[in-house]
């Protein structure tokens, strides 16, 4: 579902990319990607598989299934952080990589947290 606050920009087609994070992944997260998978415009969608939640853990694992299989690309949000920078020669590219290093032990966490046996 699409919330009221964001409907309008979305309506217009203004966007060409969406990049859908959120809890309660069977439920929140899947009408929304289902919803802007609908577009006229056919945006790209992107689900950040360590940026959803549930509060019924097994519920993540099918709800990204189901997104993957309407249109949407599963990954995870470094690799989102990186796709959005380009390559190397992004003048923040540097930064950006030295605190994804600083994080890694707690994006570690976050992946076997919340993506252990899900995808």
């Amino acid at each position: 579902m699409i919330t009221e606050g964001t409907k309008y920009d979305i309506d217009k087609g203004q966007f060409d990319t969406y990049i859908v994070t959120g809890i309660e992944s069977h439920v929140c997260v899947l009408q929304t990607t289902l919803d802007l998978l609908k577009l006229p415009t056919q945006p790209e969608v992107f689900v950040l598989a360590d940026a959803v939640s549930s509060c019924n853990k097994p519920e993540i694992a099918i709800a990204l299934r189901r997104m993957e299989l309407a249109g949407a690309k599963i990954t995870t949000s470094e690799s989102m952080i990186f796709e959005l920078l380009g390559d190397a020669n992004n003048e923040k590219f540097k930064q950006v990589a030295s605190l994804i290093k600083d994080e890694k032990t707690n994006t570690a966490l976050a992946l076997r947290t919340l993506c252990v046996e899900q995808i």
